[in-house]
């Protein structure tokens, strides 16, 4: 599909070695760094955004309460500006969706209540389930400023909160579960990831 895939701060997993014939991490900007548009841009998960990005101060549950950037935030923000700047395809996995919500000025769910483990089903565009983790404790509010593919809306609260989203034509991708903890890359909700990148890159 993609020639090179290149994940932010994790590394290689097979869902990720579905997408593409290389596989690289990145830890920082490499010098003479110089993605094409078929290349992929993966913004992976882990803790909590600094909520600096999307302007806000710091619930007391977020995991993120530094006054500054750190490391992590501040490549990803170059990595999506590379990304926009260039119309390379990305794909914001986790905090890396909730990333590039904060880059388009919307501001997060800091914290959700009744949060658990385990596994829910999700319909993406109304056509199939897919099963994604719910153990996250943030979220991407549902919005006109998204394409958005999937919704979960919480029993407990009524709240809902954005599953999957698209911009730019299916370019960026953005999910809140985790494709790359899928038993195997063939299962339904990677295969809807790369289904999506396969119709963008052939339009």
């Amino acid at each position: 599909m993609f020639d090179r895939v290149f994940v932010e701060w994790e590394g290689s997993r097979s869902f990720y070695q579905s997408l593409g014939k290389e596989v690289y991490t990145l830890y920082s900007v490499p010098e003479n760094f110089n993605p094409t548009k078929n290349d992929l841009i993966v913004l992976s998960g882990g803790r909590d955004i600094n909520p600096k990005l999307y302007g806000e101060e710091p619930h007391p549950y977020n995991q993120c309460k530094e006054s500054e950037l750190g490391p992590r935030d501040k490549l990803c923000v170059d990595l999506w500006n590379i990304a926009e700047e260039n119309k390379i395809p990305i794909l914001g996995i986790c905090r890396g969706a909730q990333h590039i919500a904060a880059m388009k000025g919307i501001k997060l769910i800091q914290h959700l209540d009744d949060v658990e483990g385990g596994t829910r089903n999700v319909e993406f565009d109304g056509v199939f389930w897919a099963k994604v983790p719910k153990c996250h404790h943030q979220a991407i509010p549902v919005t006109k400023q998204l394409n958005v593919h999937a919704v979960t809306t919480q029993k407990s609260t009524g709240l809902s909160f954005v599953e999957a989203f698209s911009l730019d034509n299916g370019r960026v991708i953005g999910v809140q579960g985790h494709p790359e903890w899928c038993s195997s890359p063939s299962d339904n909700f990677p295969t809807w990831i790369r289904n999506k990148f396969a119709s963008y890159l052939s339009s």
